[in-house]
């Protein structure tokens, strides 16, 4: 009896050791984003909107570049409804071989990529200044790869922020 009663002591004292507090770690705040969907934000509207996005694609573009001989990964979407943008378009270049390199789980900064967002009204580009995109799955549809990209927080000129989650679809090469 009293090797029994040591034993659930024993047991007791290792969960109470398991559940002490670790002022110092703190849980990630996770959003359950919709996918294929952007919540933009612009400086000049309090609200942030939500706005779906279509034609999500992505190509490599393996021409000779002089100062880098890796592929440059493409990727565009279209801003369905919105009055005053027209497409995001991010650019990883120099830092993937091919689509087989990406790992989900990996985190791009800004300096690892570049962005764009096109405005309907001209065609001067917006640059991002700040953010991140995570790859966050990696599938075949249909024998072709699908990268889904999380955007955390890439912020452009003339104060647009955007957040969401893309599935972005092979649409080929080009040499």
């Amino acid at each position: 009896m009293k090797k029994k009663r040591l034993f659930w002591l024993s047991v007791f004292l290792l969960m109470l050791a398991g559940c002490s507090s670790n002022d110092d770690f703190i849980e990630p705040i996770m959003h359950n984003w919709t996918l294929n969907t952007l919540l933009i934000t612009n400086s000049e509207n309090v609200d942030a909107e939500e706005y779906t996005v279509t034609n999500n694609k992505f190509y490599i573009d393996k021409m000779p570049v002089l100062e880098n001989n890796c592929p440059r990964f493409i990727f565009y979407c279209d801003i369905e409804k919105s009055l005053d943008l027209q497409t995001l378009i991010i650019r990883i270049i120099g830092v993937k071989q091919d689509t087989d390199a990406f790992q989900v789980g990996e985190t791009f900064l800004l300096n690892q990529f570049n962005a764009s967002l096109k405005p309907i009204e001209n065609w001067k580009l917006l640059g991002a200044t700040e953010g991140s995109i995570k790859l966050v799955n990696k599938k075949k549809v249909d024998d072709k790869d699908v990268l889904t990209f999380q955007i955390n927080n890439l912020t452009f000129e003339k104060g647009y922020t955007i957040n969401g989650v893309v599935d972005f679809e092979y649409e080929g090469t080009v040499y």
